[in-house]
């Protein structure tokens, strides 16, 4: 594929990596841009979206899935305190941070999280495993 991905590809946790990893680095956002196949402000929006995020208020817990590389199948599900707190993923996984994570919403949706959250804060993370494991 040459050129800019079609308008509203999702961006892979391999992306960011290489992104923060080359952009670190010194490289030229235009050969990010390139090498991602992206446009330069969708490079320049998400460099300054993820570097806003790892500096954030890091007593707010976060949210992490588990996804294999095709990221059609999810593992665990994590609570923590940044992404430093995570135990290793398991094998054929990366963890990915959820963005659109709501600490108010998930417990609306589930109380039982409460208890989850408790522990996430006390000890940096907390580990939920997927239905039927």
């Amino acid at each position: 594929m040459t050129g800019p991905r079609p308008k509203g590809e999702f961006w892979t946790c391999d992306d960011d990596r290489r992104l923060l990893e080359w952009s670190t680095s010194g490289v030229h956002e235009s050969i990010i841009a390139r090498k991602l196949k992206r446009t330069r402000i969708a490079v320049r929006t998400r460099r300054a979206r993820l570097l806003a995020s790892n500096g954030a208020d890091l007593t707010q817990l976060q949210k992490f899935v588990e996804l294999d590389a095709c990221r059609k199948h999810r593992g665990r599900t994590a609570y923590a305190l940044s992404a430093s707190a995570l135990p290793g993923p398991a094998p054929g996984f990366v963890w990915c941070s959820v963005t659109r994570f709501n600490l108010a919403d998930e417990v609306l949706k589930d109380a039982d999280l409460k208890n989850v959250f408790k522990v996430a804060i006390k000890f940096g993370h907390a580990i939920i495993l997927p239905a039927g494991s």
